[in-house]
């Protein structure tokens, strides 16, 4: 099975958009888009470059891909909304899961992390209406325990802290934690 997973541009402020490939469990290829437009952060852009690159990287092409998963499953119009980019752009889409922003955090740590159990933390600004989301990961199978609601989130308060730094909002985060 072919997955292309996808981040950025599809909802308002989407920050280091990129494209990765995984097949048939094994990690392929990860693009950030901000390499090929030259723009840190790459906020708001759509992955085009990223895809494109990662499906030559692969040597497959947009019909080869069996699943596109991209974070925002609390977004009722975002199916629609990615089904029209890919088509537009690539010529044809594949069928779509959403996950969870939270989980998606969670299960690129455990599944690459090579640990058949672990406990699993995310906690950042927020997505999906979520701040941070705590579980196990244990044969291949991730498990959510808990969650935080986005307005309680650690993200937020980084990014306030940030800011009184004199840096700008969404652009110092990455340079304090540097």
């Amino acid at each position: 099975m072919n997955i292309l997973g996808i981040h950025g541009g599809v909802t308002l402020s989407q920050h280091d958009a990129a494209a990765a490939i995984i097949s048939d469990g094994n990690l392929i290829t990860v693009c950030e888009e901000e390499r090929f437009a030259r723009f840190k952060s790459a906020r708001g852009m759509i992955p085009v470059r990223s895809i494109a690159a990662a499906l030559k990287e692969s040597n497959m092409t947009i019909k080869d891909i069996d699943i596109l998963v991209h974070p925002g499953e609390t977004y009722e119009d975002m199916p629609e909304r990615i089904r029209r980019y890919m088509k537009h752009y690539f010529g044809h889409c594949p069928k779509v899961e959403l996950i969870n922003h939270q989980t998606a955090h969670m299960a690129s740590a455990y599944f690459c992390s090579g640990f058949n159990e672990s406990m699993v933390i995310s906690y950042d600004g927020y997505g999906d209406r979520l701040s941070a989301a705590i579980g196990t990961g244990k044969n291949g199978v991730l498990n959510i325990l808990e969650t935080r609601p986005w307005n309680n989130s650690l993200g937020d308060y980084y990014e306030t802290m940030t800011s009184f730094l004199g840096f700008e909002r969404g652009e110092g985060e990455y340079k304090v934690m540097g």
